[in-house]
């Protein structure tokens, strides 16, 4: 069974699946998240959906730095994550350039956009039929 509006907490990161289908994924402020911590976040999604695939939309707080080893780990799960789509919101231009970053280099296996607002995130996701497609 779905966990809707449930959140579920690890030291990195709060994901909570939406009434709407949706996943959110908050990162905690003054995090660095690592390899380890990605492996832990995987779980979460695979517990939180039930293994059934949805997008996610994802945003950071203040401070939060994704090592080259986290990096390398996500873009390794990424298929085999409960994830049609992944979309970054974010005004932070230096956010923004990590996620430009990621996606110019580890080619990101599954629609990968970043937005400035959740608005705009969720309109992508429906537009493009995102919402239980892998």
């Amino acid at each position: 069974m779905y966990k809707i509006n449930e959140t579920l907490e690890s030291k990195t990161a709060f994901l909570t699946l939406k009434e709407d289908g949706i996943i959110r994924i908050l990162f905690k402020a003054d995090s660095t998240i690592e390899a380890k911590d990605t492996e832990i976040h995987t779980d979460m999604l695979f517990e939180i959906t039930n293994k059934i695939n949805h997008p996610c939309i994802f945003q950071a707080q203040e401070h939060v730095i994704f090592s080259k080893e986290a990096r390398e780990r996500s873009s390794e799960l990424e298929l085999i994550t409960p994830l049609t789509c992944m979309a970054m919101v974010t005004k932070s231009l230096s956010y923004k350039l990590v996620g430009n970053f990621y996606i110019k280099f580890h080619k990101p296996k599954i629609p990968f956009k970043l937005f400035s607002t959740e608005e705009l995130a969720i309109e992508w996701i429906k537009k493009n039929d995102l919402m239980s497609k892998k």
